[in-house]
């Protein structure tokens, strides 16, 4: 391959995302947060993580987030507020950009639909439970900010590329 092919090679890669986009609930109910058990047969299964999945074309984290706590718990939610955007790479050089969000149930009772089961567990003890790396870094910022008085309907600037 002659140089100028690679040169053009490298541009076209250089242009490809080398992460997956997640949107991730942070679902409250008093002060207790809502974990999911990731199901046998899939990636990191049997490990605890905060709800959420991979944003699909020309949707946006809290579209995102609707459909993926509908389609797992089939049950309603009301994004309230952006907490924070977080990158992390896993051992195996997969990488994913996070857009994490405080919301709540607006009716029913969650069941477990894809997950093999969820748990409600109090802030506090976040870190009694064995969470994917991934969520485990915003822990921190959970406690931090979950308890700041009163949530607000705040938009979160995203772009889609």
């Amino acid at each position: 391959m002659g140089r100028r092919n690679k040169n053009v090679l490298k541009m076209f890669n250089d242009n490809k995302k080398d992460y997956i986009e997640v949107a991730v609930a942070i679902i409250r109910q008093g002060s207790r947060l809502l974990v999911a058990k990731r199901p046998q047969g899939k990636a990191f299964a049997g490990k605890w993580e905060f709800p959420g999945g991979k944003i699909e074309s020309k949707e946006s984290p809290e579209e995102c987030l609707a459909r993926e706590i509908r389609e797992e718990f089939g049950v309603p939610v009301i994004v309230r507020e952006p907490l924070t955007i977080w990158n992390y790479k896993y051992p195996d050089g997969k990488g994913f950009k996070f857009y994490g969000y405080l919301c709540e149930i607006l009716e029913g009772e969650p069941r477990s639909l894809w997950h093999s089961e969820f748990l409600w567990v109090e802030v506090n003890n976040l870190r009694t439970v064995d969470l994917l790396e991934a969520d485990q870094k915003i822990i921190p910022l959970i406690h931090k900010r979950i308890w700041k008085p009163g949530f607000q309907n705040v938009k979160l600037k995203y772009e889609k590329n």
